[in-house]
């Protein structure tokens, strides 16, 4: 049988000298000339109605080209069943819940509009058992 060339020895790893001092580049470290920086804004409380969401102060910042909302993007996922919005649509269901995205020209001008973002929630009662979810 031929003798493998890898396996079951020691390899030296070429990289490991940057990683150590932080000079490694990965994949988020990469730019290209005129990549757009994305920003989300997420829900912030567990289970409410989305009442309003206003997107036009935003839209008003310089270097902002594009504002995504749940009616915007009819986009659903899911592991067995494609159910699961790819942003709030109507109301949220976890803190965490994607209700906008933003796409600008540098991270300044896509943080500033995801401030300028107008959502009025009402709050609704959380559900923490089983049996009262059915």
């Amino acid at each position: 049988m031929a003798e493998t060339v890898i396996v079951g020895k020691s390899v030296v790893r070429m990289d490991t000298t940057a990683k150590a001092r932080g000079g490694a580049i990965y994949g988020v470290d990469v730019r290209f000339g005129g990549m757009l920086v994305g920003k989300t804004l997420r829900a912030g409380i567990p289970h409410a109605r989305i009442v309003s969401l206003d997107t036009s102060a935003a839209a008003k910042v310089p270097g902002v080209c594009a504002i995504v909302t749940g009616a915007d993007c009819a986009r659903r996922h899911g592991l067995f069943q494609k159910d699961q919005p790819a942003l709030a649509i109507d109301r949220v269901r976890y803190a965490g819940e994607v209700v906008a995205a933003v796409a600008a020209e540098d991270e300044d001008a896509a943080e500033e509009a995801i401030e300028r973002i107008a959502v009025d929630y009402e709050e609704l009662p959380g559900v923490f058992d089983v049996i009262e979810a059915v």
